[in-house]
Parts: structure tokens; C-alpha cells; sequence
């Protein structure tokens, strides 16, 4: 449902970025590819950066929404000084019952402040 969307995204070269389950990265990179985007390509010249849920969402096993949120923020950044004029994100998280969950709503709250401010040169398009 998403690959046009993502597809848009490397044809009109923003940088994507993208949040999978660790489970699923490789048929995430299939679907890129069978869609027509060269995956090793966009992540060799760094307009592609792929991370595993755990690695953003849980790190030290335990949810810290501090952690994904500065993530966020230096993608943004990083983006920008990359020269993207935009950056596109998508993100995956099936519930787990870890501790630090019961402040999911709040990160994404927060994650909403983050990206609004942000229409300048570059901005995440969740």
C-alpha cells in the first residue's frame, strides 16, 4: 500500500527512511526491489537508511521514547546536510509488552511537535 508512496519518494530524490520488524527486513527490501527501486544503490549514496524496530524503538530492551525521538531528529538533520529537500519516513511497530509502552502515545505526540516545525529545507512526511 505504501510503495508508491515510497516509490515517489526515491523518483523525486528525497532520502527515505524507514522502521521495519527485524523479521520482516528482508521481504521489506524485496518489495522495494520488486517495485523497482535499486535498494543498494539509494543506500550506498545514503538516501536509504533502514533500522530494525528494536534498534529504534527498544534500545537496552526497554522503551525510552527519548531514544526515537532524538533518532528522528538526526535523520532530519542528517537529511539536510545531506542536501535532501525532504525526508520521508515510515515506520513499523507491532505492540510488545515491554516495559516504557505506556508512553507510546505521549512519543507520538511529541513526535508531532517534532515534525511540525519542521517545513523548512528538509521534513519527514509520515
Amino acid at each position: 500500500m505504501l510503495l508508491p508512496f515510497i516509490k515517489d519518494g526515491f523518483e523525486c530524490g528525497h532520502k527515505a527512511f524507514h522502521i521495519v520488524d527485524p523479521d520482516l527486513r528482508e521481504e521489506h527490501l524485496r518489495r522495494l526491489e520488486s517495485g523497482g527501486i535499486d535498494v543498494t544503490a539509494a543506500q550506498r549514496s545514503g538516501q536509504f537508511t533502514l533500522v530494525d524496530w528494536h534498534d529504534a524503538y527498544f534500545q537496552h530492551g526497554h522503551f525510552d521514547q527519548n531514544k526515537p525521538l532524538a533518532l528522528v531528529e538526526e535523520v532530519l538533520r542528517d537529511g539536510a546536510r545531506q542536501g535532501f529537500s525532504l525526508t520521508r519516513a515510515i515506520g513499523h511497530m507491532e505492540w510488545e509488552e515491554r516495559p516504557g509502552v505506556e508512553d507510546w502515545l505521549e512519543y507520538e505526540a511529541r513526535l508531532n511537535y517534532i515534525l511540525a516545525p519542521i517545513q523548512r529545507p528538509s521534513h519527514m512526511s509520515i
